[in-house]
């Protein structure tokens, strides 16, 4: 851990995106509702410690909608009694049994907001065992994000509904920081945005509304996702891959800027370059993954090919390429984070589990670094521009861009 950190420190990386909230097999944070496993919280408090020591500030993701670490299923079957036997503090709650289709009850269920929030405070109100310093005031945070990835289907007002709740609740304990969705930024049919833009039909349906969800007051900056591979774009064939990436960052920042008024992140991308595996790292840190407490469950192995490494270096530089453009031009882009760096140790292992794994000694990561310190380079020109506000921390810092990929004044 520590060398990944000094390693993003040396990159020039500013920021790093990670969970904060494992309640899945391993090393839970929350092993039932309101307990809490101590050294799994432990861990966190030493990563913002050491992040804090190399100037790299942290987001922090308050659940995920997916499955992998538990999140909106394992508190649907709390909310339910549903668990089976008393949940491990080393090997975590039982297996969660939510299904997809009903997952979306998450957004209005009473118990499961109730304890969404009770969570959220036990994390903002923590006390650092390292530091001393409550969470809600140390300005190693950079950002709280409410939900990896939602999705309520057929049922946009109700996530629309869930955001502006959580929002105010968690800006109520904490009004230090900044706060975002944590979403993929899809456009619901009847968006004032650009719907067209969605990577197929299906995309409309999600009840997201990168508009709407990012209109609301206390959100502070805009995200979005971007996997042509898990979204189906790179099936189409020919240069449409490449179309929709350039497209789908254009009208995001552009968007933020017109109609939100506020800035925009690209806060996680990354392509597969012909690697097999469907399920994602856990961490993503400054651009890429970092893990502590020995979590992660990588499993299984195999080897990466020249022409794999090349195809991913070459979307990056695509991808940092149309970032670095709308940075010249100061529009509301203000920083990108790949997905996912690991550690050269767990090469062997992470290939098996982590179809995007990214490692040191890649041409994607030296893609990052060379894009990294063209923003930093390019921030003079981006001071007061038109007036466009950066991004900023609860210092009155701007920071220009994050993810690893920025430069702060």
């Amino acid at each position: 851990m520590l060398e990944m950190l000094d390693a993003a420190q040396l990159a020039g990386f500013n920021t790093v995106r990670t969970w904060a909230y494992n309640v899945g097999e391993y090393q839970p944070f929350q092993v039932e509702p309101g307990v809490y496993h101590e050294p799994s919280f432990n861990g966190l408090d030493w990563v913002l410690h050491q992040a804090s020591k190399r100037g790299v500030k942290l987001i922090l993701v308050l659940t995920d909608y997916w499955e992998h670490n538990g999140g909106v299923s394992q508190y649907q079957d709390w909310a339910a009694e549903r668990n089976r036997g008393a949940p491990s503090l080393f090997f975590g709650p039982a297996q969660t049994t939510s299904s997809t289709a009903s997952k979306s009850s998450f957004f209005s269920d009473p118990a499961c907001k109730r304890m969404y929030k009770d969570n959220a405070k036990a994390l903002i109100e923590r006390v650092n065992t390292y530091t001393g310093v409550r969470y809600k005031n140390d300005p190693t945070i950079f950002a709280w994000e409410l939900i990896n990835e939602p999705r309520c289907r057929g049922c946009g007002d109700v996530l629309q509904n869930w955001i502006e709740e959580m929002a105010k609740y968690v800006k109520s304990l904490d009004s230090n920081h900044l706060l975002s969705t944590g979403e993929e930024g899809f456009y619901a049919s009847d968006s004032r945005g650009s719907q067209r833009v969605n990577p197929e039909v299906w995309a409309a349906t999600t009840g997201q509304d990168f508009i709407k969800n990012h209109a609301v007051p206390e959100i502070d900056f805009a995200v979005a996702h971007l996997w042509p591979d898990n979204w189906g774009v790179f099936t189409l064939g020919g240069s449409l891959g490449a179309e929709f990436t350039e497209e789908w960052i254009r009208v995001h920042a552009r968007d933020s800027m017109r109609v939100l008024g506020k800035p925009f992140v690209l806060e996680e991308f990354g392509v597969v370059g012909g690697r097999g595996a469907n399920s994602r790292g856990l961490f993503q840190a400054g651009g890429g993954f970092f893990g502590f407490g020995g979590a992660g469950g990588f499993f299984g192995g195999s080897s990466e090919s020249t022409e794999e490494t090349s195809v991913v270096a070459n979307y990056y530089r695509d991808v940092y390429s149309l970032v670095e453009r709308a940075d010249s031009a100061d529009r509301a882009l203000r920083g990108s984070m790949f997905w996912t760096w690991h550690h050269e140790d767990l090469k062997p292992l992470a290939f098996g589990t982590d179809e995007y794994s990214v490692f040191t000694g890649d041409d994607a990561f030296e893609a990052t670094k060379k894009h990294a310190s063209v923003l930093r380079d390019s921030t003079p020109s981006r001071r007061g521009v038109r007036g466009f506000p950066c991004v900023r921390d609860n210092n009155g810092r701007e920071v220009f861009a994050i993810g690893g990929i920025g430069y702060e004044e």
